[in-house]
């Protein structure tokens, strides 16, 4: 009942105790947590896609024998793009999660920066949830007709997913929060307040240009940080320059693309996170070039999902972002390969946790179906006893 913070009297009278902007520290905290939630289920049909894609053999190569699923590059398309994904969505968390830390839980409560903690959670969660849910589809397509089994475990986290895409809210309309804060931030900077230069929005206001050529890990955090910066800056201009009479009406008009700008934004938070957890990364020579690689899938993946923008906005050409879709990131699913049970396995779930017969740490995939399928009822008997019943007082007439 947030007795801290309000109470009801005898009278039935409704009272405030504080801040009021104090009630979005439960709402804020829960958006956070379920971020991290995604990322977990996300992370456990990716597990049990990558151990089944281990053990399964489909196929047969020119020397006569069957070739394991994960070995193949379609395969690979399928599901290192999805584990890239989810560790750049647990660095994510952990960024906004200390974040709501420092301005929440800290001696002093930070007002000033909870709308951008607000903005954040808000296009993160909606950004998270439809993401996980697609990839979460993915897995389960990659596992075959097996996939679509209860003892998969995947359809279950695919249908949890699902559902998640609309708790705390629509997606679209989360995303339009966070595309009202930009909006916001664009006009305060028009009427010279300060900005924050630590916060997630500084970049909006670089005069730092575009690389034109992507040769280090930055490169690719400068390119969707611009991209974020022109999108925004051309739907302000936009809006001001529309002849709708309300604030309303122009928000509604335009609200597809608010959208847009906000999972831009949502997408440039998630790689800068990434970027900077990688760059500490950097100490380990062991896992350190490992890191790099899963950053340059998941930044390539989405990048060429949304080429439209960085060619439109002559980010980079068409050209470009065919050789990066086509040659580098093959090339960096087969560098990958070796090491993909393990970037699972890293996630450390136990098997009572996955609850998958595909997914079993020991790989016994076959052996773990068959005793799933001995624990139902109904397979107790060769033959149904009421099927015999049926059938005992009946002769063909044939």
């Amino acid at each position: 009942m947030l007795m801290k913070l309000a109470y009801v009297d005898e009278q039935g009278n409704f009272h405030r105790l504080g801040d009021p902007r104090l009630l979005y520290g439960a709402m804020l905290a829960t958006r956070v947590s379920l971020c991290a939630f995604f990322s977990i289920l996300l992370a456990r049909a990716a597990t049990i896609a990558i151990r089944y894609s281990a053990v399964r053999r489909q196929g047969l190569n020119p020397s006569g024998k069957e070739t394991l699923v994960l070995d193949y590059p379609l395969q690979q398309e399928k599901l290192v793009p999805c584990i890239a994904t989810t560790y750049a969505f647990f660095y994510s968390f952990m960024k906004l999660e200390n974040l709501r830390v420092q301005i929440l839980e800290s001696d002093i409560i930070l007002f000033e920066q909870l709308p951008e903690l607000h903005a954040i959670s808000s296009g993160l969660k909606a950004y998270t949830s439809t993401i996980a849910e697609r990839f979460s589809q993915i897995c389960r397509v990659a596992c075959g007709g097996h996939g679509f089994l209860v003892a998969s475990g995947i359809k279950t986290i695919n249908n949890m997913l699902d559902a998640a895409c609309s708790y705390e809210g629509d997606s679209v309309v989360l995303f339009q929060q966070t595309a009202r804060y930009l909006l916001k931030v664009m006009q305060q900077a028009d009427d010279d307040n300060d900005i924050n230069m630590e916060s997630s929005i500084t970049y909006l206001f670089s005069t730092i240009s575009a690389p034109a050529t992507i040769v280090n890990l930055d490169d690719y955090c400068r390119l969707f940080e611009c991209r974020s910066q022109l999108l925004l800056k051309s739907i302000s201009n936009q809006l001001i320059e529309s002849s709708s009479s309300t604030s309303y009406d122009k928000l509604s008009k335009n609200s597809i693309e608010l959208v847009h700008i906000a999972k831009a934004y949502v997408e440039t938070f998630i790689l800068r996170a990434f970027y900077d957890d990688v760059r500490k990364a950097a100490e380990h020579q062991s896992f350190a070039l490992v890191f790099e690689q899963l950053f340059h899938v998941f930044a390539i993946h989405t990048l060429r999902n949304q080429a439209t923008d960085f060619i439109r906005l002559k980010l980079l050409t068409a050209e470009q972002i065919y050789q990066l879709e086509t040659y580098t990131l093959p090339d960096l699913y087969t560098r990958l390969r070796p090491n993909l049970v393990a970037l699972v396995d890293t996630f450390d779930f136990h098997d009572n946790e996955l609850n998958s017969c595909l997914g079993c740490y020991d790989g016994q995939v076959y052996e773990a179906l068959m005793e799933r399928a001995r624990l139902n009822p109904s397979n107790r008997y060769k033959v149904h006893p009421v099927w015999t019943s049926i059938k005992q007082n009946t002769m063909s007439k044939l």
